[in-house]
């Protein structure tokens, strides 16, 4: 049976003609002489930055995925003559030290993806000190990046240590599979105060932790300072009896999905304790294949209408 192909849109089609002619053409004009020229100058000089943004954004998506392809790195002088400072989302599928010159032009960017590259701490350094609006970073599986870039996000350093502009922005910082500790996670929880989502191996532990060290001074009140709205359990996760309902008690309000791995250690009493969460909206609890001995937990009970899996 004959297929039909896809018609694409003029605007897809634009923006592969573009694409074509940047991979195969010189730009007339330096970067460097771009920075010499005044900034109401600056579109004249540049076209592209005559396009509306969402048109720029698309075009050196595709310019970084046409390279990706081709196994080798976008030409940073390529990424200089495109990158305008209105720029609001950007991914690097391939990264080098090379690209840190772009990074003062991210000023009002609102999302970088640097997954699986080769990012470090220099590169969170910038981040902090020019990515004063962003909202999400996704530094999943950089495997250089350490609790000192980490730190970068949430301190400026001159002369005092100061809280980064990033402490009342960023809401999403998924840094799995990284060389972050738990300390670095801790960092990023007690600092970061507008954090939604913080994808680390020791997020839950960091939570209990702070916990326990309340009980320890007798603080029975659990300030509201945390606005997590969710939560991973991770197989690996050190976890004791009770500990999942009183990480629950801190962040109740805001939390809205939650995702276990199952463990030996976890019992019908803990999942018990998300039916306190009001705007619970997604909930997935999972087997791990290592966990032969798995009675299962009386779940129906939780929510009704959640996922799992």
């Amino acid at each position: 049976m004959p297929t039909v192909k896809s018609v694409k849109s003029l605007f897809q089609l634009c923006v592969a003609f573009i694409v074509s002619i940047i991979e195969d053409s010189d730009f007339p004009v330096k970067p460097s002489t771009i920075n010499e020229v005044p900034m109401e100058l600056e579109e004249v000089v540049n076209p592209f930055h005559q396009l509306p943004i969402s048109v720029l954004e698309q075009i050196i998506v595709n310019v970084n995925f046409a390279y990706h392809t081709y196994g080798k790195p976008t030409n940073t002088f390529v990424l200089e003559y495109l990158i305008s400072p209105q720029l609001r989302f950007f991914r690097f599928h391939y990264y080098t030290e090379e690209y840190l010159t772009v990074f003062p032009q991210f000023g009002k960017l609102l999302s970088l993806n640097l997954r699986y590259t080769k990012a470090g701490d220099n590169c969170l350094h910038l981040i902090g000190n020019y990515c004063k609006n962003l909202r999400m970073l996704d530094i999943h599986h950089c495997q250089r990046i350490t609790d000192i870039g980490v730190r970068s996000l949430c301190f400026n350093y001159d002369d005092l240590e100061k809280p980064a502009g990033l402490c009342k922005t960023l809401q999403y910082l998924l840094m799995y599979c990284t060389s972050v500790t738990k300390q670095g996670a801790q960092l990023a929880i007690n600092n970061l105060t507008k954090l939604k989502s913080l994808h680390h191996e020791s997020t839950f532990e960091v939570l209990v932790e702070f916990l326990q060290k309340r009980l320890d001074q007798n603080l029975s009140e659990i300030p509201n300072m945390f606005s997590l709205v969710n939560l991973r359990i991770g197989y690996v996760t050190p976890y004791r009896k009770g500990s999942l309902g009183q990480v629950v008690q801190l962040i109740s309000s805001s939390l809205t999905s939650v995702i276990i791995i199952a463990m030996k250690e976890l019992t019908d009493t803990d999942l018990l304790s998300l039916t306190s969460l009001k705007n619970l909206r997604q909930f997935h609890l999972n087997r791990p294949k290592e966990l032969k001995e798995y009675k299962g937990f009386e779940i129906t009970t939780v929510k009704k209408g959640l996922v799992y899996g």
